[in-house]
């Protein structure tokens, strides 16, 4: 599976340019699966229900299957661990797609297609961002590429390791 971490700084475009990557990756005729990583607590899971209740109790995932479709609820502090887990869930894809994490070991490419005064590209001092996506010119020594050009963007993309 080949896999591209896209990152940037807060409403600097990535989820807009994610969705429309990940359209274009469909209309190809990929198969995506995504990771979005976020540094703020979310409600996984609703408490009180079952599946929360099983977790609970001790089961190390829980699981619920609906008509519309399946999700399956872990409970980790490593971040690591949680990725490899989902990967796992994802390995029938033919590219995983991760929005966020500058933390991340591996190549990134950043967004930095809206952003305010003042603020400057990851990529100035991160050498782990390996082109950034930008409709403007900016002062980088990786290469910037245009917001629609996502032929490019995939030829950027890494295969994972095992």
């Amino acid at each position: 599976m080949r896999t591209i971490t896209i990152v940037g700084q807060k409403n600097a475009g990535k989820t807009a340019f994610v969705t429309n990557f990940i359209s274009w990756l469909k209309r190809e005729g990929y198969r995506v699966g995504s990771i979005k990583y976020t540094p703020h607590a979310h409600m996984l899971d609703v408490e009180g229900k079952d599946s929360y209740r099983h977790r609970k109790a001790g089961a190390l995932r829980a699981a619920f299957i609906t008509p519309e479709g399946a999700a399956v609820f872990q409970e980790s502090a490593d971040m690591e661990k949680s990725k490899s887990f989902v990967e796992t869930a994802l390995q029938d894809c033919d590219i995983l797609v991760i929005e966020g994490n500058l933390g991340l070991s591996g190549t990134k490419i950043e967004v930095f297609l809206y952003h305010t005064e003042g603020r400057k590209p990851y990529a100035l001092t991160n050498e782990s961002i390996q082109a950034v996506i930008s409709n403007e010119k900016l002062t980088v020594s990786c290469p910037i590429v245009a917001a629609n050009d996502f032929q490019t963007v995939l030829n950027l993309s890494v295969p994972q390791k095992k």
